[in-house]
């Protein structure tokens, strides 16, 4: 499955790729938001909860594997 950026960042991208010890390869790095309105973005809300994904999850072959992953990560958890 492709995955996309949603937000346009002017300066290096917000998708980390090296595999630290912990969660998985596509990581997006959080930005410091300044204003207050800024924490209420859908961009801003999600970081955390892509972030917390197991690497299956990421990893799956369609989109219909991705939904079905987080439905079972979701359940479980």
């Amino acid at each position: 499955m492709s995955k996309y950026r949603i937000v346009t960042v002017n300066g290096p991208s917000p998708v980390t790729t090296t595999r630290g010890g912990r969660g998985h390869s596509a990581k997006i790095a959080r930005v410091r938001c300044h204003l207050d309105l800024r924490h209420h973005f859908f961009s801003c809300r999600v970081i955390d909860r892509w972030n917390s994904l197991p690497q299956n999850v990421i990893d799956s072959s369609s989109v219909n594997c991705f939904k079905n992953a987080l439905e079972v990560v979701y359940s479980s958890g």
